[in-house]
């Protein structure tokens, strides 16, 4: 796997198979996180049960990890042949899990649709093209686009005080022994300033203002007016 060097790869743990191959990477940029899983039946095997049943489970393993993932791979199964009951099988399981396959046209020299790609059926693919490899393969490239870019980091400073050291006790004890609370007056502005004062300097004090720089986070798409509202 080839990726840049501005990206954060790393290997996904998946249930042991023995009817395919596979590899899941997690993918990660300043914004987005996407799962990876690369798939490969290989063409001379049977079809059994047993493949169903662990690509399943494969399939279970990456959605449960709630991230925008895109399933990949060679899966050796005329899916464009509607009278092939392995093609019916196949899609049946796509559709309980609400994946999209995005290929639409043959993806080997000899013809049928044998390479896949898949999403939720809520992410859109762009640009995917087939193209042929000529001599380097009698299977065909798939390019495609996910609607996923990488931000650049945006940074920001913000004061904000040391409260990992703030000692609650202390600070009582003082404010119990300051002049805001020993003082008796009825000049309401004189005891606003010296609220304002008092509290200032003690809270001053314990946990001192300090300039830091912070990295802005960016939200996910789906955290809109509403979900703020009901935060």
């Amino acid at each position: 796997m080839f990726y840049r060097s501005t990206l954060t790869v790393s290997s996904v743990v998946l249930p042991d198979v023995s009817t395919f191959e596979c590899l899941a990477m997690s993918i990660a940029g300043n914004s987005h996180k996407v799962i990876l899983l690369v798939v490969y039946r290989p063409g001379s095997a049977v079809i059994t049960q047993s493949f169903y049943d662990e690509l399943e489970d494969t399939v279970c393993a990456v959605i449960s990890m709630n991230q925008n993932f895109v399933i990949v791979g060679d899966f050796n199964v005329h899916v464009d042949d509607t009278s092939d009951i392995h093609r019916t099988r196949l899609c049946c399981l796509f559709d309980a899990y609400g994946l999209h396959q995005h290929v639409q046209s043959s993806t080997h020299d000899h013809g049928h649709m044998l390479d896949l790609v898949m999403t939720a059926d809520t992410t859109s693919v762009f640009d995917l093209q087939v193209r042929k490899m000529h001599k380097l393969s009698d299977h065909r490239s798939i390019d495609f686009n996910l609607p996923y870019s990488v931000m650049q980091k945006c940074t920001r400073t913000v004061i904000t005080r040391k409260w990992q050291n703030f000692d609650t006790d202390i600070f009582i004890n003082e404010l119990a022994n300051s002049e805001l609370v020993t003082t008796v007056s009825d000049d309401v502005n004189y005891l606003f300033d010296l609220y304002n004062t008092t509290l200032t300097t003690l809270i001053g004090e314990h946990a001192a203002q300090q300039r830091v720089t912070r990295r802005q986070q960016q939200c996910a798409p789906w955290y809109d007016a509403k979900c703020h509202s009901a935060k």
